[in-house]
């Protein structure tokens, strides 16, 4: 009954307050406070039943005040009889939910024992599971580290290709660079080549130029000529004078020499007369010899300066025939040149015989007109005489024309032998230019062939590398992620076991079995769904579980991943 009470503290506690509220009412009437456990009793009790003979007998005996306390006391009754049929209610409905939550734990307690064996059947199935997680584990960490002793054999091998490829790359460069240098150089020859090709082109030009203008130097070469040939005459003449003008000098050098070697004959003389007429004064003799040696000596001196100016004169008359033999030497080059330019008159000089020789055809066929129309008619003798004259004089002047056009011929011919000689040179040296133009495309096209084929190895090399590099990052990452799940499925276990042990050793029969209720409910939800577990708890219970399977769906979760 104490637990009724506890059950509804209000109830029990409002009734007091009105029992001790009410100061006029007795104390005899108090124990209507404590009301028996079971409603026979209170039923039985006497006070209750015979309230109305005692009302009769209060009324009779006390005075008006005592009947509005009865009055009041009745009242109070009747909410106390009321009070105690809601708390005899109260006290069935707690029965029932006593029984009821027996009913539970009994219910529990079978639940509890059925989830420890599945726990149990649980455990063992997940350390087996474990245990082949490991194996697995295992296998996978030798099949990945195997795998990766592969890769990093062939990323050695990869990397040493890639040096190698490196190096032909380095040396290719290299003989691109070498190659481009050569056809650099190939090129400014072949634009030396064109720009030789251009010069030769402009000086040909420049050479027609200079024959078409060397007609008006040929008449003043000739004058040259002719001057240079008098000049020559009158200096072969002065070299003549000059030599007869030597030999006369080398015949006076000779007579000097004759004098000289008489002077010295009169000096023994002298000498001979200076000791012989010792008698005589030794100051005249000293004197007169004085005078004699003084003139012998200049006489000496003045023949000396009339050789020496002779052999002076002789050297420059030969400086001069030298420089005149010179001169005229570069003159005859000069003519011979402008002779050469002169031939480019040819062509016009043949163009103006044909005008002639057009001409006289014309003329002789106007002759034979006119001796056609002499035999028709009668001329005068005058008109024949003058065609006559005028026809000599055709001829005369075909005759000089034929023998100055066979000369020009005759230059042409040789011109045309130069110009010939000259084409052909230029015409090897094209070729020449051409062949090592075409040399130089070759060479160009085969490094360029070689330069992409290089190219393609480089670009296929390089693919490789990327290829190798994104398959190794795929393993890396593969043996990542795999770790990163052993250890994921490794910490899950662990607080799996971690929190079934926690579950287990927790105080509390009702809370135990509630955590472990949602925990396995949890569990076996999320992991195994072919253990169902019973939902027939209350919605008291269910507000506990949720609290407890926050930790639980976290490792479901892991376990998910």
């Amino acid at each position: 009954m104490p637990l009724a009470f506890s059950l509804n503290p209000s109830r029990g506690s409002a009734a007091e307050n009105r029992q001790r509220t009410s100061p006029n009412q007795p104390r005899s009437n108090r124990p209507f406070k404590a009301v028996g456990s079971d409603s026979s009793s209170a039923s039985d009790n006497p006070a209750i039943k015979s309230p109305e003979g005692r009302s009769t007998k209060i009324i009779e005996r006390r005075s008006p005040t005592s009947l509005e306390r009865e009055k009041k006391r009745s009242i109070k009754m009747t909410d106390l009889e009321a009070q105690l049929l809601q708390l005899q209610g109260d006290l069935k409905k707690t029965k029932d939910q006593l029984i009821s939550s027996e009913s539970r734990k009994m219910r529990a307690q079978q639940e509890v024992q059925a989830t420890k064996k599945q726990l149990e059947e649980f455990s063992t199935a997940e350390e087996s599971r474990l245990f082949e997680l490991r194996k697995i584990s295992q296998e996978r960490d030798r099949a990945w580290q195997s795998e990766l002793e592969a890769i990093q054999k062939q990323h050695s091998v990869d990397s040493a290709e890639i040096q190698r490829l490196r190096m032909q790359l380095e040396l290719v460069l290299k003989a691109q660079a070498a190659r481009e240098k050569q056809f650099d150089e190939e090129r400014l020859e072949l634009e030396e080549l064109k720009q030789d090709m251009a010069d030769a082109l402009s000086t040909i030009e420049d050479l027609k130029s200079r024959l078409r203008g060397s007609e008006k130097a040929e008449a003043d070469a000739k004058a040259l000529f002719e001057e240079a040939k008098q000049q020559l005459e009158a200096s072969k003449g002065t070299i003549d004078t000059l030599l007869t003008d030597g030999s006369k000098l080398m015949d006076s050098f000779s007579l000097v020499v004759k004098e000289l070697e008489e002077s010295r004959a009169r000096v023994k003389s002298l000498e001979e007369m200076v000791k012989s007429s010792q008698k005589l004064g030794t100051k005249e003799l000293r004197s007169a010899l004085g005078e004699t040696e003084i003139m012998f000596f200049e006489e000496q001196i003045l023949r000396i300066i009339q050789i020496n100016y002779a052999t002076e004169s002789m050297e420059k008359m030969k400086i001069d025939s030298d420089q005149r033999e010179t001169k005229l030497k570069t003159a005859l080059e000069s003519t011979k040149s402008e002779v050469i330019l002169l031939k480019a008159n040819l062509f016009d000089k043949d163009a103006e015989i044909r005008n002639l020789s057009d001409v006289n055809k014309k003329l002789q066929m106007e002759l034979d007109r006119e001796k056609m129309i002499q035999k028709e008619s009668t001329l005068d003798s005058n008109i024949k005489e003058g065609l006559k004259a005028e026809a000599t004089k055709l001829k005369e002047k075909l005759t000089d024309i034929s023998e100055e056009n066979e000369k020009l011929k005759l230059e042409i011919i040789n011109r045309e032998i130069e110009n010939c000689k000259a084409h052909e040179e230029a015409v090897n040296d094209a070729k020449l230019a051409r062949d090592r133009e075409e040399a130089a495309l070759m060479k160009l096209k085969t490094a360029s062939e070689k330069a992409e084929e290089n190219g393609k190895r480089e670009a296929a090399a390089v693919e490789k590398l990327n290829k190798a590099l994104e398959t190794k990052s795929e393993m890396e990452a593969e043996l990542r992620r795999v770790r990163v799940q052993a250890e994921q499925w490794r910490k899950a276990a662990e607080a799996a076991m971690a929190v079934l042990t926690v579950g287990n050793n927790n105080g509390g029969f009702l809370e135990r079995t509630e955590s472990l209720d949602s925990k396995s409910h949890s569990v076996a939800k999320k992991l195994m769904t072919t253990f169902p577990f019973s939902d027939d708890l209350g919605d008291d219970e269910s507000a506990s579980r949720k609290n407890s399977t926050t930790m639980l769906k976290r490792i479901s979760g892991m376990w998910k991943k």
